[in-house]
């Protein structure tokens, strides 16, 4: 996988690049999507992380049953 250091602030290009191989390289814990732009027309990434990233939506302060569903 690819790295990203931060010993110096990294370019927009070096950090999509790695939020790209993450969603390529751990495809089962990774789900990227886009959220927005900045007002230079980036894309703002998201990223959804964990072992049940894929499909499973969450409403933030809802909580949610360990198989996904809503409580």
């Amino acid at each position: 996988g690819s790295r990203l250091s931060f010993e110096e602030y990294p370019r927009y290009d070096a950090i999509m690049a790695y939020v790209d191989s993450l969603a390529r390289d751990y495809p089962d814990l990774v789900e990227k999507s886009v959220i927005g732009k900045t007002h230079e027309n980036r894309k703002i990434p998201l990223l959804k992380i964990g072992k049940s990233a894929k499909g499973r939506t969450e409403t933030p302060g809802r909580p949610v049953r360990q198989d996904g569903s809503p409580v």
